[in-house]
């Protein structure tokens, strides 16, 4: 987060932790994250580093040029909306004449990010398939709470781990498909929920869903 620089980043990490102390102390953590969050707003402004500033860089109206984008790529999508155009095209669909910007960092045809990995991935494979991802993705962490226990103590990596990453999805795709470091960090977290998640599922002798059974060859195959 501080490497980047980043207010979705300083976002996703901030409302993670608010989450996690309310969710671990309740009422405590709800009052400790707050005084916790006042102290580093006032010891920001007595630092010479107002808030305000850190906030307002760029175009904020706009989230710094993305909202030209997503209208743009929202409307590709719509054009298409069943199959995509192609799994991880990213910036491929800003080639056409009609996309509105042609500077900065958007004008690198399919090298250039959408800046949003839920709408890179609705254009990349189309809205079908890019919620069937996102039931998957989501799938282990409901599951987490529905059961009794935590095998693994894997709980607080929903709060550290997932929440903040699906967070930065919403102005970013660096979190895709085990790209980067922020890739690789949610899907290792998602493996071990989903493989805590399957070995209830075995251990409950409920009956398998096809989803399962699909993830179940994939994971003997990668073995």
């Amino acid at each position: 987060m501080v490497l980047a620089d980043s207010r979705t980043s300083t976002l996703g990490i901030a409302i993670g932790a608010f989450a996690y102390a309310l969710w671990k102390y309740g009422l405590r953590g709800l009052v400790g994250a707050l005084a916790l969050g006042v102290l580093l707003v006032a010891g920001m402004n007595l630092a010479g580093h107002g808030v305000q500033g850190y906030l307002d860089r760029g175009d904020v109206t706009t989230f710094t040029g993305r909202s030209d984008i997503w209208a743009y790529t929202m409307g590709r999508i719509k054009a298409n909306p069943l199959f995509g155009y192609g799994y991880q095209v990213e910036g491929a669909i800003l080639g056409s004449k009609y996309f509105p910007l042609w500077y900065g960092p958007w004008d690198d045809g399919p090298h250039s990010s959408l800046h949003e990995n839920y709408l890179s991935r609705a254009a990349g494979v189309g809205i079908p398939a890019a919620l069937f991802w996102l039931y998957i993705m989501l799938r282990p962490w409901l599951s987490l709470f529905r059961q009794k226990s935590d095998r693994l103590g894997l709980r607080p990596l929903l709060f550290f781990a997932a929440v903040p990453v699906f967070i930065l999805g919403f102005a970013e795709t660096s979190a895709g498909d085990c790209r980067y470091s922020v890739g690789l960090l949610m899907m290792l977290a998602w493996a071990l929920a989903e493989n805590q998640r399957l070995g209830l599922v075995v251990r409950s002798a409920v009956p398998v869903s096809l989803c399962d059974t699909y993830l179940a060859f994939f994971r003997s195959a990668s073995h």
